[in-house]
Order: structure tokens, then C-alpha cells, then sequence
């Protein structure tokens, strides 16, 4: 029995993603971070654009994270704890490559004093992972 190309050249980790999770995950990431709706009534495009690419970016990779990590279930990792390891990482990894920014925002008054790149990575990756 021969395979199809498209089952050759499938990454393993993608076996475990299909459109409907990919749609339920754009959905839930949407309604997670409101930010974007705010940009709809000001008239802010640039700021309705910016939210949902943020919002698509952490809910994709928490879920591309989820896939890699379920792959590991074979080795004795159960679903509880790679989907909560996948929140954890997709947070993080999201939170790194949006906070840039806001580095130069945030003065003396800060908690703890004026904050470096990674203490506002995981300052913001806290707060991603309680949504």
C-alpha cells in the first residue's frame, strides 16, 4: 500500500490539528482578549487589526504547542498536564515576540521598579495564562 504525498510530507505533530480546532481556537482567542472591540467603537483600525493578530497568535500557538506535546503522550506525559504545559509555553512565546513595544512604557512606578524585556514577558505571560 503506497501513501500519498500528502501523507508523507504531513509534519507528525500536525496529526493531531484539523480546521475545526483551528476555528474553535481563533474563536476562543477572540473572545479571551476584548482589547479589539474598543478599536470597532473609536474607529481605530490599526488597533482592531493589531488586537486580533495578537489574539490569532497566542491561540495558535498554544494550540501548535498542544499538538507537539500530545505527540509525547507516548511517553508518559498525560493530556491534563501537556495542555496546561501548552498554555504555559504558547503564552510565553507569544507574550516574547508582542511586548517589545511596551518596553520603554513602564517607568520607576512599575511594582519592583522599572522592568527589564523578560521581567514584562513574564509580568504579561502571568497575566495571558489567568485568561
Amino acid at each position: 500500500m503506497t501513501k500519498s504525498l500528502r501523507e508523507v510530507y504531513r509534519p507528525r505533530f500536525s496529526e493531531e490539528i484539523d480546521w475545526r480546532i483551528v476555528g474553535m481556537t481563533a474563536v476562543a482567542s477572540l473572545l479571551a482578549e476584548l482589547d479589539w472591540i474598543d478599536g470597532l467603537t473609536d474607529g481605530g483600525w490599526l488597533d482592531v487589526v493589531r488586537g486580533f493578530a495578537e489574539a490569532e497568535l497566542f491561540g495558535l500557538l498554544i494550540l501548535v504547542f498542544a499538538a507537539v506535546l500530545f505527540r509525547w503522550r507516548a511517553h508518559a506525559l498525560s493530556r491534563p498536564i501537556a495542555l496546561s504545559l501548552a498554555v504555559v509555553f504558547g503564552c510565553f512565546a507569544a507574550q516574547a515576540i508582542t511586548v517589545a513595544p511596551y518596553v520603554g512604557m513602564f517607568g520607576d512606578d512599575f511594582p519592583g521598579g522599572k522592568p527589564s524585556y523578560w521581567t514584562l514577558v513574564w509580568f504579561f505571560t502571568r497575566k495571558s495564562i489567568m485568561l
